[in-house]
């Protein structure tokens, strides 16, 4: 019998405003998507609440996000060897003061160029590329 593969679940959050798409900066300068895994004793609770919690300490409490469909799913593979099942949710900002959080040093809202120039953590593969080549080739996923 094969040894089941075991994954970390990481649930993204892709925040559109005014036509920009929301990233955080990691402290080893690389960025991505806010959001994160599942804790442990998450197992039972909807994937919404759970990324909500992380958009919440990540981002602040005090921002408003309307979560929407999931738009990708794909498979990474982290630096400690563990592969990871991340699921991206189309999101759109609706207000609040962002305020990063420890894990993070800077956010940034890019377009549909801008975001181009910047380096994503490669245990990624080219996921968060895909993803945002996908929202600028469909513009209508960029109004709520």
């Amino acid at each position: 019998m094969k040894t089941p593969q075991r994954f970390y679940v990481s649930l993204k959050a892709v925040i559109v405003h005014e036509g920009k798409i929301l990233l955080l900066q990691t402290h080893n300068g690389l960025w991505e998507f806010p959001g994160g895994r599942m804790d442990e004793g998450e197992e039972g609770v909807p994937l919404e609440t759970v990324l909500r919690r992380e958009l919440a300490e990540e981002l602040g409490s005090s921002v408003a996000v309307r979560l929407g469909p999931i738009i990708r799913t794909f498979i990474a593979k982290y630096t400690d060897g563990v592969h990871g099942l991340i699921t991206e949710y189309l999101c759109w900002f609706e207000g609040g003061a962002i305020v990063v959080s420890d894990e993070h040093k800077a956010y940034q809202w890019v377009d549909q160029e801008s975001w181009k120039e910047l380096p994503f953590a490669q245990w990624y593969g080219n996921g968060y590329q895909k993803t945002l080549e996908t929202i600028w080739d469909n513009p209508h996923l960029t109004r709520p």
